[in-house]
């Protein structure tokens, strides 16, 4: 599956390298710049540890057309969504193609790192094998990280999915496919939010 880096114009980031004021202020101006560039605007998504999955139910549900969104109804709540996505990970641990492989890498880069749970009195989980990976941010409220999770969504949703960092000079792009959904993070460790077309389908 291909990752591509999407150079911005230079103007956008000439602009985010010069932007004054606080944090807010330049990941706004920035955030503004790129949606305008692409055509979108911004669709702030609440926490609790389903960022991820809200974002791409959102943005699935703002960018692809009726006759789509139909033939995946798995992908269009974010408990739902975390749960395919999690099946169809696991289905890449078990199986030996360029794709699974470059999987289970990522998959195996998280082990042995602490995953929070938005929930109050929960504990990190150090997960230690690829099964206790995947058994634990199958749970509500687990925070995710890495390419894998973007790989999978681009694969069962049939989408290209483009990622934009603050302060980036490119959009990450991430598979194939007639319609590109956006995701958006103020850093690149942390939220997610979703970039939704400007003329949303009614």
């Amino acid at each position: 599956m291909e990752i591509l880096n999407d150079p911005l114009p230079a103007e956008i980031v000439d602009a985010a390298r010069n932007a004054k004021g606080n944090f807010a202020t330049k990941n706004a101006q920035y955030r503004q710049a790129v949606c305008n560039y692409l055509g979108l605007q911004w669709q702030p998504i609440g926490g609790k540890g389903n960022c991820f999955f809200d974002s791409v139910a959102t943005a699935l549900l703002a960018t692809l057309p009726p006759n789509r969104l139909e033939s995946m109804p798995d992908l269009k709540c974010e408990g739902a969504l975390r749960t395919a996505l999690v099946d169809w990970l696991r289905l890449q641990t078990e199986v030996r193609d360029d794709l699974a492989e470059r999987v289970q890498v990522e998959i195996d880069a998280e082990l042995n790192q602490g995953l929070i749970c938005s929930r109050r009195g929960v504990s990190p989980v150090v997960p230690s094998t690829r099964e206790e990976y995947l058994s634990a941010v199958a749970v509500d409220g687990v925070w995710i990280q890495g390419y894998h999770w973007m790989r999978a969504v681009a694969y069962l949703a049939r989408v290209r999915l483009g990622v934009v960092i603050n302060q980036f000079d490119s959009v990450i792009y991430f598979g194939q496919g007639d319609y590109t959904i956006f995701l958006y993070k103020a850093d690149a460790e942390t939220h997610f939010d979703a970039l939704v077309p400007v003329l949303q389908r009614a």
